[in-house]
């Protein structure tokens, strides 16, 4: 099965319609009524390159396979054809012009050479004489599919009438058994002298027709064909007769005069569908100029989209002038059209329509079908009955019984408005085994079946194949329940490109707890390339660079079956991702489609601008342009998509918030219309629908609950200061935030300096920042710490719930939560050394450990110790990140009931049986895999763009629960297998990693805290006199040099590449292992924890340190909803990243050369750039951290208190965020770093996804207040 290929059309603007109107006429036959010729007008040479232009040629020659053009302007030297050849060969796949001979290029000149020419040989279409019926250059293998003739000096005295016939029509003048004997090669086809290239081949042996996908082709020139068999010989004789008849050259032929084809004209010709002929030439002087190609490449490997724009549903025209206003039946668009519409609302909104080619469309339907029998959806002997729409201009009935019909089913069409009991009887009594609908269909067809007991045993239902949106895993339970063990298929399409993708089970895999749904497309059929969110925020046309493989984004669709109404680079509306057949398919398919077949997996739909309620596509801005109309008084409103019970319908609310000035009765009653007409409400699904009043903003859903609620997705503006201690986060509201608001220069120094009154109001906040528990004193700060700040509320209740179970009512004991026994146990060790009395105490459930409803996670590990010792726990969680984390707390939380304790000497209470939590199989269950796809997206990132480096596989990245612990983990391999080793701190690095180091069994640690060339030299020097140094840790490697002292003394490089990130800065050139804090840009959500370390394949200490990170990492404990947190907030990363970096740099320009800052920090000014630059990828950008110093501190401590954005901890999320970061993490210390550049009053600045103009002011702002502050104090002085 072979498919056109389709490239860009640069012109393309709108569905349905080209750019440009093209006008066509039409040339009448002479002597006939049977054909008539097309005439395309090419004004000028430059619509040789149009693609418009190029495709309407294209499309023509498939059509009708004869085509003239009417150039506008001298072209002597055929530039035109030349650059239409070589467009359609670069857009349209056609392949280049053949040689027509040893010594001639692509072109021929077609006019008499005088008797005496010298030359041993003249082409007949180089004399006067008349050249009789044939196929161009028919000697040719293969033979060429086009031929072009372009007339430079027509016959002026009447002769050369150039004649075409149509194969198809003379055929139908031979005898079958002539039809058949002409089909087999028994015939030879001499090569004239003059077109021989090698000699040792002067003759072809082949047939003279050949049957064709479309019609019959024929390869035909009677004066070189000598029949090889006696039936040769009288089919040829049989064929030679035919020719000349008058009524066989009335009925297929047409003769174009000298006068029909003038001077400048051009005609293209389908070879194997037309023969053509020649009379005498009158006219000595009569020029043409010929080509002959072959046919369009199959090869699905040539197309190139690069250069196409993107196309929007929003650019698309909602009437197409061209097919509906124009009655013309000269007018071809409206020729052979299938027509369809799809869901775009009623009323105010008409629904989208789409015109395809007929027999494209058909063609398209048949390729489909094909493919549904080949991946197994449809088998010999399947009975299908099919429950679409149909009716309305809506085609998804008929489309649903042709492919069906194309994969070898037997079909039934009941249609939407066959009742379901009637439904329900034709599946008993035609005995059918596929149930075919719409998902909602579906499921009403089976709550139909479920309320007839008599009938569910009489059915025989095996299969299910559903369209349109997703089953939930309860309508899924219910088709089990009711039908049994059926198989469930599914098919995507749209009106837009048709069927293109379909779903099986045993093919793909079902992940029925998110919103994904894998679908194996054939590339051969339609390209789908996935791009970053942003292309859909611009206008069409917009071209984007598409994401690679496994990386979520918008889909565009490209169909290439469809040439006469071409669908190129259309975005859908739907979000997905690109991924490789998995092994369980490999073996289920024919080898030689396993290159064509990818997997889509589609995520849902852009919510950014649509949802789909009642199988329509409705798009939020135009929603939203009713409901901002200010007579309507509408202050905020919200879209709710809710399922019904029992019938598992999808309903549609909206809630609205009026203010106080609400528009009267009439204007409310006009918008409830509007909304009715938008939404297309009517009596079928008024039940559905509902528009809701509420008082306040509690009356709306505030936070994501699963999929019921979608959003109308313009979230509250984050560039504001909050409250103390409210969480940021978004939506607002959401648990789990790992920062929390510190408005004012004093709540900062209140927080690090442990005030109780700021600590008991936190619940959520950086689970690291301890108030510098090496430098207190108090430890009354440190226990009040502890207990109020970095744990986390769902930790806080656990922990008051072990207490409780335990009976430990009293402040003897205080209570920390490990999800690892083995640290707890390491843990108490280290305390009981120090006289302490700890009691670990170990819950879990008592189901098997191996058992798929998630104990293993229900274990955690609760250790007591006496208050004097708080502080050393407390550096367990900070330094080594081994707490529990909210996620997995609110979980053990949830089922606390049903644990048991371990040591018996504590008395447990009686626990309950567990519970079958089936919500919680699903999440467990798809922790590997999410934990796979997040290490592989790592490698893909974290890989160098140098081609002599090895690749990051997915086995060489190991996730931890934080940042933190990726380092300890990262530091511990190292030192475990080094004792007695030095470490190298180069430049300024986390303290928690300093400390991390001091803990290690290293015998000591060597701080080089400036990180600068002086004292690079300095490390040089030590490295020649200190030959246990093993490892050096790092931010960022601030020199190359860092590198060859490590390939020179055998070091292995530890850096941390938070702060730049993976997209901007490239460092497997450089490092052995490179940590990262996911928490921070990786994330952006500010909502999840979590941490990397990848071990780099290309240098000589990979297979040690790979090997010990293996054995390490059992005992590590990976929360799996953390983990698809993590998995899904970096779907985006690249695009977060660039857009990030892009404010960042507009936003430091204000504050450079501002008279009240000293300078700023940021890599790309000119103290950094230039070691930056040697990291940077080469389209990587800056980051979107920087830090900025006043001259003057109480102007530092000004501009924060008055900067309204988010102030508080972390860095690297999608809102901006400040904090003055010295004042926080290093508070008693602060007064000693400001010998390493590190002033007590720099502010953080971490720049968010905000608008950037937004951003500015905001800082703006904030800087004019600084200005008028100082000025008061001059004032003052």
């Amino acid at each position: 099965m072979s498919f056109a290929t389709m490239h860009g059309l640069s012109r393309l603007t709108r569905f349905g319609t080209l750019g440009l109107t093209y006008h066509r006429h039409f040339v009448r036959s002479h002597g006939t009524l049977q054909h008539s010729l097309r005439v395309l007008d090419a004004p000028h040479i430059s619509w040789a390159r149009d693609p418009g232009h190029v495709y309407e040629v294209v499309a023509e020659l498939q059509t009708s396979g004869l085509l003239k053009i009417r150039l506008g302007f001298p072209d002597d030297s055929c530039d035109y054809l030349r650059d239409l050849i070589l467009s359609m060969h670069k857009q349209q796949g056609h392949r280049l012009p053949i040689a027509h001979s040893a010594t001639r290029g692509w072109f021929w000149d077609v006019r008499p050479k005088p008797a005496a020419h010298t030359g041993a040989h003249h082409a007949r279409s180089e004399t006067m004489s008349e050249f009789s019926w044939h196929t161009d250059c028919s000697y040719e293998d293969p033979l060429p599919r086009y031929f072009a003739l372009q007339v430079l000096q027509h016959d002026r005295y009447g002769g050369g009438t150039l004649s075409a016939m149509n194969v198809a029509s003379l055929i139908k003048f031979l005898s079958s058994e002539t039809r058949k004997a002409l089909m087999a090669p028994e015939f030879r086809m001499k090569i004239p002298p003059e077109f021989i290239i090698d000699p040792e081949k002067s003759f072809i042996t082949g047939s003279i027709l050949a049957p064709d996908p479309h019609s019959n082709i024929i390869r035909y020139r009677g004066d070189i064909v000598t029949p090889l068999t006696t039936r040769a010989e009288q089919a040829l004789e049989e064929l030679t007769a035919v020719l000349v008849r008058r009524e066989v050259q009335a009925h297929s032929a047409m003769n174009l005069r000298s006068s029909d084809l003038p001077k400048g004209s051009i005609l293209l010709m389908d070879n194997r569908r037309w023969m053509h002929a020649r009379n005498e030439i009158n006219d000595p002087e009569r020029h043409l100029r010929r080509d002959a190609r072959e046919e369009a490449a199959q090869k699905f490997e040539q197309f190139d989209l690069k250069a196409w724009p993107l196309l929007l549903k929003n650019d698309l025209y909602t009437v197409i002038e061209r097919l509906i206003n124009d009655t013309d039946p000269r007018n071809t668009y409206r020729h052979n059209v299938y027509t369809s519409v799809t869901g775009g609302g009623g009323g105010v909104s008409k629904p989208l329509f789409f015109a395809t080619d007929a027999f494209e469309n058909r063609r398209h339907r048949a390729h489909f079908g094909e493919f549904l029998k080949k991946i197994g959806i449809i088998e010999r002997g399947d009975w299908v009955l099919s429950t679409h729409h149909g009716g309305s201009l809506y085609r998804s009935l008929d489309l649903t019984l042709e492919i069906l019909e194309n994969a070898g089913a037997t079909v039934l069409a009941a249609g939407h408005q066959c009742p379901p009991p009637t439904v329900v009887q034709i599946l008993q009594d035609f005995n059918v085994n596929v149930l075919a609908g719409d998902s909602s269909q579906i499921i009403s067809i089976v709550h139909q079946i479920s309320t007839m007991s008599d009938m569910k045993k009489r059915i025989k239902i095996g299969k299910v194949i559903y369209t349109s949106e997703g089953l939930s895993i309860i309508q899924r339970a219910q088709i089990y329940e009711v039908l049994g063990p059926v198989i469930i298929y599914s098919i995507i399409g749209g009106a837009e490109a048709g069927p293109y993708g379909a779903s099986s089970p045993f093919l793909v895999d079902l992940d029925p707890e998110t919103n994904c749904n894998d679908f194996i497309i054939d590339t051969r059929m339609t390209v789908i390339e996935v791009f970053p969110l942003s292309c859909t925020a611009g206008e069409s046309g917009c071209i984007a660079e598409p994401l690679p493989d496994g990386e979520t984004g918008v889909i565009a669709q490209t169909v290439l079956t469809r040439l006469r109404h071409p669908v190129i680079r259309y975005i859908t509306g739907d979000i997905g991702s690109l991924h490789s057949l998995p092994h369980k398919a490999v073996g289920r398919i024919a080898k030689h489609d396993l290159r064509h077949y990818r997997v889509l997996r589609l995520r849902g739909r852009d919510h950014r601008f649509s949802f789909m309620w009642d199988g329509c596509d409705f798009q939020f801005d135009k929603l939203n342009k009713i409901l901002s109309d200010p007579q309507s008084g509408v202050l905020l409103w919200q879209v709710i998509l809710e399922k019904m019970q029992p019938s598992q319908e999808i309903s549609l609310e909206i809630r609205l918030l009026s203010g106080q000035s609400s528009g009267d009765t009439v204007h409310l009653q006009t918008l409830l219309d509007l909304l009715k007409a938008y939404l297309d409400v009517s009596v079928s699904n008024e039940h559905k629908f509902k528009i809701t009043f509420v008082n306040n903003v509690l009356g709306f859903e505030l936070s994501e609950t699963g999929r019921k609620v979608i959003r109308n997705w313009v979230y509250p503006n984050s560039l504001r200061a909050l409250p103390l201690h409210e969480a940021h986060v978004h939506p607002p509201g959401t648990p789990h935030a790992v920062s929390s608001s510190l408005p004012t220069w004093e709540s900062v120094i209140a927080l690090a300096s442990a005030d109780k009154t700021v600590l008991d109001r936190i619940d959520y906040s950086y689970p690291r920042y301890v108030a510098n528990l090496c430098d207190l004193t108090t430890k009354t700060l440190v226990l009040t710490l502890s207990k109020r700040f970095f744990i986390g509320k769902p930790i806080r209740s656990l922990i008051q719930r072990v207490r409780e179970r335990l009976k430990f009512d009293s402040d003897d004991l205080v209570c920390y939560i490990f999800p690892s026994a083995d640290d707890a146990d390491d843990y108490a060790a280290q305390l009981r050394k120090k006289n302490a009395v700890v009691h670990h105490v170990r819950f879990f459930s008592p189901v098997a450990a191996n058992s798929s409803n998630g104990n293993d996670y229900l274990a955690f590990s609760a250790l007591f110790v006496p208050p004097d010792f708080k502080v050393y726990v407390m550096e367990f969680w900070v330094n080594f990140g081994t707490g529990i984390t909210t996620r997995h707390a609110e979980y053990c939380l949830k089922h606390f009931d049903e644990l048991i304790s371990d040591p018996p000497d504590v008395k447990p209470v009686t626990a309950d049986i567990p519970s079958h939590d089936r919500s919680s199989e699903a999440w467990i269950q798809r922790g590997p895999r999410d934990l796979e796809d997040l290490k592989a997206h790592i490698a893909q990132l974290a890989t160098s763009e140098r081609d002599d480096l090895k690749p990051v596989q997915a086995t060489d990245v190991f996730i931890f629960p934080n940042g933190m612990n990726a380092i300890y983990n990262a530091a511990e391999v190292i030192a475990v297998n080094n004792p007695d080793s030095f470490v190298v701190a180069f430049g300024w690095i986390y303290p928690e990693t300093i400390e991390n180091l001091r803990r290690g069994t290293w015998k000591d640690v060597i701080p080089f805290k400036l990180g600068n060339e002086e004292e690079l030299d300095q490390l040089a020097s030590t490295l020649k006199t200190n030959e246990q140094i093993i490892a050096i840790f790092c931010e960022l490697p601030s020199n190359i040099k860092i590198r060859e002292l490590a390939n020179e003394y055998g070091l292995i490089v530890v850096c941390d590449e938070t702060v730049a990130n993976f997209v901007n800065v490239d460092l497997l050139p450089y490092v052995d292992i490179i940590t990262t804090s996911l928490t921070k840009m990786f994330s952006g959500a500010a909502n999840v924890t979590g941490g990397s370390v990848i071990v780099n394949p290309n240098f000589g200490h990979y297979e040690e340190l790979h090997y010990a990170l293996r054995c390490r990492y059992p005992v590590v404990t990976c929360f799996p909803k953390d983990i698809a947190v993590l998995k899904q907030n970096s779907i985006n990363m690249v695009e977060r990243v660039k857009k990030a970096n892009e404010n960042t740099l507009i936003v430091i320009d204000r504050f450079e050369n501002h008279p009240s800052v000293a300078y700023v920090n940021y890599p790309s000014r000119p103290a950094a750039i230039q070691n930056y630059e040697r990291h940077r990828r080469k389209n990587g950008g800056y980051g979107n951290a920087f830090s900025v110093v006043f001259h003057n501190p109480e102007s530092a401590q000004y501009f924060y208190d008055n900067l309204d954005v988010c102030k508080g901890p972390s860095f690297g999320t999608n809102f901006t965020l400040a904090i003055p970061f010295v004042q926080l993490a290093v508070y008693n210390v602060r007064e000693k770093l400001e010998k390493y550049d590190l002033p007590k009053h720099v502010i953080r600045i971490s720049v968010g996804l905000e608008n950037s103009r937004q951003i500015c002011s905001k800082m703006e702002e904030a800087l004019a207040k600084v200005v008028r502050f100082e000025q008061s104090l001059g004032s003052q002085a």
